[in-house]
């Protein structure tokens, strides 16, 4: 979709299908190339420092996530939403994203100390405040990066998440090298931020002037609140386990979940943010036409689970493997709190793009009903668990969001007209050969305990996989080789 000022608004053609392909590729660069440059940083990380700057860290590092939410105020999915947007419209969110980052750091600044003293973590208080001007850098490019979506530029992207996040990394393993502690790891925040915003405006197609234009302003804004609602909560069910675990059991416990709770949100990241960056703006072309959105979510669905569930039960399967490569014998115990989030992604697999359709169809207010549902399980399941241990914890919030799974299906049915039936078929065969794979790496955690945790990994990993492909080969041929067909349909438009 391309944009372009003219006359004073934002103008579009459509030209969406290889527009998506090329997206979808650039999105996979942005996010894969990311995390691997980012896991790379985090690996060289973690065996720098101690478990206690990790949590110090992690704890501040909730903070910024949560109220960079209230920065943004969703305006940014409104633009990508709206079918025009006027340039006095864009200065306008613009000027409010500035000077909402404005109030939320100089609170921060006024509530750290206070902050502090709630969590218990010694030296909070400075490391919130100075790590808070990440959030004043980052409002100056909500605007262009919601352009950039919005005229599917993600090569652009890419290159901005990839340099960005090296140059943010090569900071602080150097800060970490030379006995930083924690400081290293707000160096790397603000470096990235810096790099991050210097990048999005290089050559950008829009600088803001003073005019301003509040009509549909308000239409857009109700659709932000509905997105900044969903998120909200949704940081909620994630994020707010950090503050938790920092708050009840302490910054060495939240240090472990912060390690152990990582190669989750990395391949959560991996499997499904390259999808659902590109999904937003596709299926809000096909807003108005619901066969062919309904066609394509079953296809999508069925590629999803065919890739991401195997990917996740893998996961879970190898965790021990998997932990003691990436963070060393340091953090032994970590796989007991990626086993559970690793299920969890595997269910979560199946329902990715619930939201993205709830919202495509202008329905946000149903996907804020369900995150908020989510929110009070998780928040009642943190409460009871947090007197047991850090696992309760972990087990309860993944227990607490898969219990919500099927009113997720019920709002998208509704919205879409699916057919239990035709769902079930599709994914029923990789759910079936999913387990034929976990019971065959369950066999050989015996015969394979005293390996190498390198090569014990890559052994078992190996035999899932084939596992895996070699019953749907057997039993789900048909359903396999029109998955290829689909996935052919998608490279070719």
């Amino acid at each position: 979709m391309n944009i372009r000022v003219d006359d004073g608004a934002i103008l579009a053609d459509d030209n969406v299908a290889s527009k998506v392909r090329s997206s979808l590729i650039w999105s996979a660069v942005r996010n894969w190339g990311g995390r691997l440059v980012g896991f790379v940083i985090y690996f060289q990380l973690v065996r720098l420092l101690d478990p206690a700057s990790i949590g110090a860290f992690a704890a501040a590092f909730a903070v910024f996530a949560f109220l960079e939410l209230f920065v943004d105020q969703g305006l940014g999915d409104a633009i990508l939403q709206r079918p025009t947007v006027s340039q006095g419209q864009l200065n306008t969110v613009f000027l409010l994203n500035f000077l909402v980052s404005l109030l939320v750091v100089g609170g921060i600044w006024l509530c750290a100390p206070l902050v502090e003293q709630g969590m218990k973590i010694h030296g909070l208080s400075n490391i919130l405040r100075i790590g808070s001007l990440s959030l004043l850098i980052n409002a100056l490019g909500f605007c262009q990066l919601a352009l950039f979506r919005r005229e599917f530029q993600f090569k652009r992207l890419a290159m901005r998440g990839l340099v960005s996040t090296l140059a943010g990394g090569v900071a602080g393993v150097a800060l970490a090298w030379l006995g930083f502690g924690v400081w290293a790891l707000v160096a790397q925040l603000l470096v990235a931020a810096v790099v991050n915003l210097a990048m999005l405006w290089w050559r950008s197609r829009w600088y803001p002037s003073r005019e301003l234009d509040f009509s549909g302003l308000g239409q857009m804004s109700r659709f932000g609140i509905n997105i900044l609602g969903v998120r909200v909560i949704e940081f909620s069910n994630y994020r707010l386990i950090d503050l938790a675990v920092g708050f009840w059991l302490g910054v060495v416990s939240l240090g472990m979940y912060s390690v152990g709770s990582k190669l989750y949100y990395i391949f959560a990241q991996l499997l499904g943010s390259v999808l659902l960056d590109v999904a937003m703006p596709a299926f809000s072309r096909m807003a108005g036409d619901r066969v062919r959105m309904r066609e394509v979510y079953y296809q999508a669905v069925t590629m999803t689970v065919f890739v991401a569930v195997p990917v996740w039960i893998l996961v879970a399967a190898l965790a021990p493997e998997l932990c003691h490569v990436a963070f060393g014998a340091r953090w032994a115990g970590s796989e007991h709190i990626l086993v559970p989030l690793a299920f969890l992604g595997a269910a979560q697999a199946v329902q990715y793009y619930d939201s993205t359709i709830l919202n495509a169809c202008g329905k946000p207010s149903h996907s804020l009903l369900l995150s908020s549902l989510k929110a009070v399980a998780t928040l009642i399941s943190i409460w009871i668990a947090h007197s047991y241990s850090l696992l309760a914890i972990v087990i309860g919030c993944a227990l607490a969001q898969v219990a919500l799974m099927p009113l997720s299906y019920w709002l998208v049915r509704h919205a879409l007209a699916i057919s239990l039936r035709e769902w079930l078929g599709r994914i029923l065969p990789f759910l079936a050969a999913v387990v034929v794979l976990w019971g065959g790496i369950y066999l050989l955690a015996e015969p394979c305990a005293s390996w190498p945790p390198l090569l014990a990994l890559v052994f078992k990993g190996g035999v899932g996989a084939v596992l895996y492909l070699g019953t749907l080969g057997l039993f789900a041929r048909q359903r396999l080789m029109g998955l290829l067909v689909a996935i052919r349909s998608l490279k070719h438009g």
